[in-house]
């Protein structure tokens, strides 16, 4: 990551209930405009000007890597979420990582410009990589 920027991401919000865990990638609020669903159980919401601001998964439990439970070890064979990001400056590319250890890798989604990251165990959804991140992603680009 380049040391003089980052992305500010917030923390995913996980609502157990619903069995659906959101990540919002801006700080503002009522933007979404329209959602589109990119891949099975994943839903990519938009602003007006076809920005993502939120990345929707539902049916969690099944198909995220990670498990919701905070017990800060392992159930079902699953880790719990460790959620991180980066933003590579340089590639513009912003990777929002649920689960950090272990093989991954990239699969395409409906919007070309978002990759899917599953681990290579059992193909389940361990994060997601923005190309473009500058003109995909509401601006949340900060210097440190």
């Amino acid at each position: 990551m380049d040391p003089r920027y980052f992305w500010d991401v917030p923390v995913p919000e996980q609502f157990p209930e619903d069995d659906i865990v959101d990540i919002s990638l801006t700080r503002e609020e009522k933007v979404f405009h329209h959602g589109n669903h990119i891949a099975n159980n994943v839903v990519a919401q938009y602003d007006s000007k076809n920005c993502v601001v939120c990345i929707e998964l539902h049916c969690a439990s099944k198909t995220l890597a990670c498990h919701l439970i905070e017990t800060g070890g392992n159930v079902d064979d699953k880790d719990c979420m460790s959620f991180s990001h980066d933003y590579e400056r340089a590639f513009d590319k912003l990777k929002i990582l649920l689960k950090v250890d272990g093989p991954m890798f990239p699969t395409s989604s409906k919007d070309p410009d978002i990759d899917i990251l599953y681990d290579t165990g059992n193909r389940l959804i361990a994060g997601f990589i923005i190309q473009d991140a500058t003109k995909r992603v509401r601006s949340n680009i900060k210097e440190a």
